[in-house]
């Protein structure tokens, strides 16, 4: 599932804008709603950001990743 969130922060670190995911202004409806609405009429643009998106999860963020790079981290002591 792609994600929808806001350019604010440290979220687009996570949010690759149009690559697994929208990213919108902040405090914007209009925004929010134009993305929102791409994705539902963009059937095979979701499902590529959604992709996209559980590749990064794997890589970064999963449990294997952070015992991997934990390991690395270590190593180096």
């Amino acid at each position: 599932i792609p994600v929808v969130a806001t350019n604010w922060n440290g979220v687009p670190y996570v949010v690759d804008d149009k690559k697994n995911g929208l990213l919108v202004q902040p405090q914007s409806i209009d925004d929010l709603y134009e993305k929102i609405m791409y994705l539902i009429e963009n059937e095979s643009e979701r499902i590529k950001m959604g992709e996209s998106g559980r590749e990064k999860f794997l890589a970064k963020y999963s449990v294997e990743s952070f015992v991997r790079n934990m390991d690395a981290a270590f190593s180096k002591l």
